[in-house]
């Protein structure tokens, strides 16, 4: 972890969601990387902009996504930072399922490969307890 503390690895996020349905989510991250044998996480940011202002050159991203992979499979996520549809407190863990995104969708969202040799449909299986998918 200590190499992934710097500057250069900052993004802001809206308060709220950072205390709130952002820091659960990461906390069912820790609870799944517990639970796995292996687990690789990537986080990252989609587009900028959105209802809060520039300040200075700091650029405030629209969304958030985390992707979780395993010899299991993957389970991915994007939520929105800013605008319409921030969460404001901590959901449930269904409640998650209205963010989560299949591996396709993650991939026009970003624009990137972020797990290659990953395929399948295993949306909610991964780490189920942590987060169950439930509409």
């Amino acid at each position: 972890m200590a190499s992934s503390f710097l500057l250069s690895n900052v993004a802001p996020q809206q308060a709220q969601f950072n205390r709130n349905a952002w820091a659960g989510l990461e906390s069912a991250t820790r609870e799944c990387a517990l639970n796995q044998r292996q687990l690789s996480v990537v986080t990252g940011t989609i587009g900028e902009g959105g209802t809060l202002k520039e300040e200075g050159r700091v650029v405030i991203p629209r969304q958030f996504y985390k992707l979780w992979v395993s010899s299991r499979g993957y389970r991915a996520w994007v939520m929105p930072n800013v605008g319409a549809g921030v969460p404001q407190k901590e959901l449930s863990g269904s409640a998650y399922a209205r963010f989560e995104v299949t591996l396709d969708e993650l991939r026009k969202a970003t624009g990137l490969n972020l797990a290659p040799g990953t395929s399948g449909e295993a949306k909610g299986r991964l780490c189920a307890a942590s987060i169950p998918l439930s509409r």
